[in-house]
């Protein structure tokens, strides 16, 4: 190479430099646009699309936390009338075994006095053995 041709050489060198950059800076200018663009499509099918999907998927789960805190509730009462049921079947056992003989012969008593009285005879007894007319005690 001769020193003639040095000039010529970095000339050529720095127009390909400066094309180089040029197209570099139309690259960035042309991706700055399409990534807006992409930014606003993104925006709007976010307003448009996912808002509501959002919005139905929070009312939705309102209201299935309405409907368990309603069963919550609903449970607990139930669960509290088994246990005083229980509590209520626990006494009159206990009643029944303490000492309730007396009150259920009086009642057997009555019970046989009213159907004397009504139909003429003593069925209880009849009806107690099977109809044998023997008491079975």
């Amino acid at each position: 190479m001769s020193d003639s041709t040095i000039p010529l050489w970095l000339s050529l060198i720095a127009i390909a430099s400066l094309l180089q950059v040029t197209m570099l800076v139309v690259a960035v200018i042309m991706v700055a646009k399409h990534a807006r663009k992409t930014q606003l499509l993104a925006a709007e099918i976010r307003r448009e699309q996912i808002a509501p999907l959002v919005a139905r998927a929070n009312r939705a789960l309102d209201e299935v936390q309405s409907v368990m805190s309603r069963v919550r509730a609903y449970d607990d009462d139930i669960r509290r009338a088994v246990h005083g049921a229980g509590d209520r079947v626990h006494q009159v056992t206990d009643f029944v075994r303490a000492g309730s003989s007396p009150l259920v012969g009086i009642i057997r008593g009555a019970s046989a006095a009213l159907s004397v009285l009504v139909n003429g005879k003593d069925d209880s007894r009849a009806a107690g053995a099977g109809g044998t007319g023997h008491a079975r005690y």
